[in-house]
């Protein structure tokens, strides 16, 4: 049987439901961070950057969209 979540938890989070059913079982960052490598390598730049977020507790990735946005480009 799956998890069943909260609407008002994934609104809280600004997560759509099917990334917080990703991320409920996640143990690291490492796990989200090598998914996102094997599939799209434009992140390589900013691994260090999603890495340091993510051990700050951010996991909203409208979040880390718009921050990506407002880094310079390497």
């Amino acid at each position: 049987m799956g998890h069943r979540h909260h609407p008002s938890v994934i609104g809280k989070l600004g997560l759509h439901h099917a990334t917080v059913r990703k991320l409920v079982n996640v143990r690291s960052a490492d796990d989200v961070v090598a998914k996102s490598l094997q599939r799209a390598h434009v992140v390589d730049p900013y691994v260090g950057h999603l890495y340091r977020r993510w051990n700050e507790g951010v996991r909203n990735a409208a979040q880390l969209y718009r921050e990506f946005l407002s880094e310079p480009r390497p």
